[in-house]
């Protein structure tokens, strides 16, 4: 047996030796070793708060990523994604340049087959104070409500967030705003929503690296109805003796606002009272509107003040004559006809206001007439009126004139001319 076995015995260990070969040739030929690079591995950051407790922060320069060739047998590299890859950097050993390196291990099971080569990658970062400041929050509003609806109030809570960080980003931001949408809203609302930063520019500041006190804002908005009133000016006092007030302009003439629909009932019209005791000359005025809205009623028109003049000039005085011929009748019973006693008789009348006005007075303009409503036939006197404008007052005593009402139509007075007014100004 033992000569069997040691028989052409060199011939045997070369047939084994060679299928030896042979069989790491097949396995090599079907599964062969490969690499394969694997780029843009996240780094993760370790122990962070080894700058943080020094006050300082850090921003990543370079070395955010890693890209990693993966060397081994086929079967195993074509199976690797980068998420099995994990690359880190520990700040606890930055060096004086601010380096830490990049370590990248295989999270797999057969991680011993395969060999990763990163090429000694490190991260960078930049290191600077931190700095600490307060901003009030701001609002932009999107859209508006629909016609009949007023935004109201608007309320943060909190209303001032305090941003923590590196003092170079922290010097970009110039405020915090919260974007709110109004468009469709007819009603108050609550919502939770995140504080914006912007730089001087507008343009948006990213929050990376950045500490805030509160990442959400509790925001409340009032939505009022709207209501159109005039406005109406109450000219209290006198002017100073021997002045009159002439006129009285301002704008707008009416103003919209905003409140809950139970106390706009109640407005019908904004009234503002304008003093004018005892001035001798024009008044002009600004007045805030603001001023005169009751309490829970807000301004919803983009003019905020009033604008009041009232012209103040000194009276004259013009006396004008005028006959009965240049008196108007009123009320006249049907089929009935009048006589003047005195058909011939020259009235005179003194009035007083502004000079303009009483420049352009005469006989006819000056709108005499009589009413006869109530009286029946016979003789009566009966006050003579004035149709006057602008302020002109007529000096007491009135004029009176008698006048008989007949029953049928006489032959009336005609006066051949009208006396011409003498105006003492």
């Amino acid at each position: 047996m033992k000569k069997r076995l040691t028989h052409n015995l060199t011939i045997k260990m070369l047939s084994v030796i060679s299928a030896l070969i042979l069989w790491l040739i097949i396995v090599n030929i079907a599964d062969p070793t490969v690499q394969r690079t694997l780029y843009k591995i996240p780094v993760e950051v370790l122990n962070s708060d080894a700058i943080t407790s020094i006050n300082q922060v850090y921003e990543i320069v370079s070395g955010d990523t890693v890209d990693v060739t993966v060397k081994g047998k086929r079967s195993i590299v074509d199976q690797i994604k980068n998420t099995d890859l994990k690359a880190t950097a520990n700040l606890a050993e930055l060096s004086p340049v601010n380096a830490a390196k990049i370590d990248v291990e295989l999270i797999k099971n057969n991680s011993n087959n395969v060999e990763l080569n990163y090429n000694n990658a490190v991260l960078i970062v930049s290191l600077e104070d931190i700095q600490k400041k307060q901003f009030k929050i701001e609002t932009l509003l999107e859209g508006q409500p629909p016609e009949g609806y007023f935004q109201g109030d608007v309320a943060f809570t909190p209303n001032i967030i305090e941003i923590s960080g590196g003092k170079s980003k922290i010097s970009r931001v110039d405020k915090v705003a919260i974007s709110i949408v109004l468009d469709g809203k007819t009603s108050g609302f609550k919502i939770k929503l995140n504080p914006v930063l912007y730089d001087i520019n507008g343009d948006i500041i990213d929050k990376e690296n950045l500490t805030l006190s509160d990442e959400q804002i509790q925001v409340r908005v009032t939505i009022l109805e709207t209501k159109t009133v005039p406005i109406e000016i109450k000219v209290i006092g006198n002017p100073g003796k021997g002045y009159n007030l002439i006129q009285k302009d301002f704008k707008p003439e009416k103003v919209l606002i905003a409140g809950n629909k139970s106390d706009l009932d109640k407005i019908n019209t904004l009234s503002i009272e304008m003093d004018i005791t005892n001035s001798n000359g024009d008044i002009e005025s600004e007045i805030l509107l603001d001023d005169y809205l009751p309490e829970n009623v807000i301004l919803a028109d983009d003019m905020k003040t009033l604008s009041v003049r009232c012209i103040i000039q000194k009276e004259v005085k013009k006396t004008i004559d005028f006959y009965t011929t240049n008196i108007t009748v009123n009320n006249l019973p049907e089929g009935m006809g009048i006589v003047y006693e005195n058909a011939n008789q020259i009235l005179k009348t003194k009035l007083t206001g502004r000079k303009d006005v009483l420049k352009q007075l005469d006989a006819v303009s000056l709108g005499a007439y009589i009413d006869l409503d109530g009286l029946s036939v016979g003789t009566h006197e009966v006050t003579v009126k004035y149709d006057l404008e602008n302020g002109i007052k007529i000096e007491k005593p009135y004029q009176k004139v008698k006048v008989q009402i007949i029953e049928q139509l006489q032959s009336g007075v005609n006066a051949s001319e009208t006396p011409s007014s003498s105006p003492e100004l």
